[in-house]
């Protein structure tokens, strides 16, 4: 007689533990608006954040541009019409700028030319 009045009323308490906000990790809200943490966590976690992505920049160090020959430096790395660089398409290299495809846009690098070197012609 005894157990078959102690399961239903075990199972009972079970059910209701398990489907109360006590059951559950993490953050409890209590009637008065105080929340509690659960003490299983370390003191400062937090959930992991997405990480943006670093925006590509390009750098144009160094550009050549003859009849036969055009060439260009970008962040180090040396290129020509048609090459890639850091995921960005070399369209074009012109006297003082060099024109890439990057993400369906263009974006134009134009050469400084040092104070101290000056055109002859």
């Amino acid at each position: 007689m005894f157990k078959r009045t102690l399961y239903p009323l075990f199972a009972l308490i079970i059910a209701v533990l398990f489907t109360s906000s006590v059951g559950f990790a993490g953050t409890i809200t209590l009637p008065d608006g105080e929340k509690l943490k659960d003490p299983t966590q370390p003191y400062d976690w937090a959930k992991p954040k997405k990480r943006a992505k670093p925006k590509q920049s390009y750098k144009l160090n160094y550009l050549l541009y003859a009849s036969e020959r055009k060439q260009a430096i970008i962040n180090g790395k040396s290129v020509t019409v048609g090459d890639y660089v850091s995921g960005a398409k070399v369209l074009k290299i012109s006297e003082s700028s060099v024109h890439l495809l990057v993400n369906d846009r263009t974006k134009v690098l134009r050469w400084k030319q040092p104070i101290s070197i000056k055109r002859t012609r």
